[in-house]
């Protein structure tokens, strides 16, 4: 049988060409009129076959920055190797210079009378206004021989310093070596917020300060906060002890006293300044201060009367005692008893011990009848042991304190 082919042609698919075949193909760039070869860019339309292509520079290769940056860092890198060389010569410089001052500050510190000259001063100053080196510093330059050029230096310094430990150390400077203006920068520095400052224009006040001065100065004590009535008081005393007359320094305290006005914390320093400063009349105020209705201006006039230069306010002690109702008075009279009964003064070791008896006999509790015996044993005399040997055998309990005491007045 023959086979019957159908009338129309049925298309038969042809197989893929070879890829030798596909690498002929050339396709030409529609933009940059290359013709690409199996991936391979070409030369432009028109150029001869078979021309050597041309070989591509090293810069063309790099691009424009790459060749910028090529040009900066051929001046760049030596210019930073010759700053690092500028900046450590610089340090050690630096450090050198500061190893040299240091040393030359030790030096100055650690002399006796330091020499030094202008330069040092202001090597010292640079000192005086660091907190840690400030002490050191300051000593230094109170022992620094110089006159006006120095003292000068030193004012301006103390002028402008800055912080709590230069100002007081350049203060306390200002007051041992007695600079003029001193006492006019320790005046407007009465007046600080710092209290530690205002301590050491107190200071520079007393030392520097003139009798002229005192009724401002007491006019300042009227509100002056406790913890700064010290400072103040001895100023007062110190200004009026070195008085050429001491009376006339003391009149303004004296007076303040007795009008009576003021706080009694103010009438109390009145008082005790008045007990320190010898001035005469002094003694009598103390003796009606003593008998005050302010236990305040009390105490302040048995602390007076304790520094007395003479057994004289002996008497007036035992006097209050037997009468003082205040606890902390009573063990205050009986604390002045022992420096005063070892003074010098017009009574006789029997008469002062017939005073110191009273103290005794007054006595309310252990503790002021120990203090009593203390008393007693200050005083030179065979009678005074005695006196302990009788109180002992009248209290069992007490005999091996008042045994101790009569044996060391034995002793003596």
């Amino acid at each position: 049988r023959e086979k019957r082919m159908p009338k129309k042609a049925v298309p038969v698919a042809q197989p893929a060409p070879a890829p030798q075949a596909a690498a002929g193909v050339r396709r030409q760039s529609a933009t940059a009129g290359l013709e690409k070869d199996s991936g391979k860019l070409q030369a432009r339309r028109g150029a001869t076959a078979g021309a050597p292509a041309r070989p591509v520079s090293g810069a063309a290769r790099s691009g424009p920055a790459t060749q910028t940056v090529s040009r900066v860092s051929r001046y760049s890198i030596p210019i930073l190797a010759l700053l690092t060389i500028i900046a450590g010569a610089w340090y050690y410089l630096n450090k050198r210079k500061a190893e040299t001052r240091l040393a030359r500050f030790a030096e100055l510190v650690q002399a006796e009378t330091p020499v030094a000259d202008a330069a040092d001063i202001r090597l010292l100053l640079e000192f005086a206004k660091d907190d840690d080196t400030s002490p050191a510093a300051c000593l230094a330059l109170s022992r620094v021989p110089g006159g006006a050029e120095v003292n000068g230096l030193i004012l301006n310094a103390a002028k402008s310093a800055k912080g709590r430990i230069p100002t007081v150390n350049l203060l306390n400077v200002i007051s041992l070596r007695e600079i003029n203006g001193g006492l006019e920068l320790a005046l407007s520095k009465l007046d600080d917020k710092d209290v530690e400052v205002v301590k050491a224009a107190w200071g520079v006040v007393g030392i520097m300060g003139t009798p002229a001065l005192i009724p401002d100065l007491l006019a300042r004590c009227e509100d002056l906060p406790k913890d700064l009535e010290p400072f103040a008081e001895t100023a007062l005393v110190n200004i009026i002890q070195r008085a050429d007359n001491t009376d006339t320094a003391a009149a303004p305290v004296l007076n303040a006293y007795l009008s009576g006005l003021g706080k009694e914390n103010y009438l109390a320093l009145l008082v005790r300044v008045l007990g320190q400063s010898g001035a005469k009349g002094a003694f009598e105020q103390l003796s009606r201060a003593i008998q005050s209705g302010k236990v305040e201006v009390r105490r302040a006039a048995i602390a007076a009367l304790a520094l007395w230069p003479s057994s004289d306010p002996l008497e007036m002690l035992a006097n209050r005692f037997e009468t003082e109702e205040d606890a902390a008075a009573r063990v205050m009279i009986l604390r002045a008893a022992v420096p005063l009964v070892m003074q010098p003064g017009g009574k006789s070791q029997e008469e002062l011990l017939e005073q110191v008896m009273r103290f005794a006999a007054a006595a309310k509790d252990r503790r002021e009848k120990d203090q009593a015996a203390t008393v007693i044993s200050r005083v030179d005399t065979p009678a005074a042991v005695e006196a302990l040997e009788s109180m002992a055998a009248a209290e069992p309990e007490r005999v091996s304190s008042l045994g101790s005491l009569a044996g060391r007045l034995k002793d003596t």
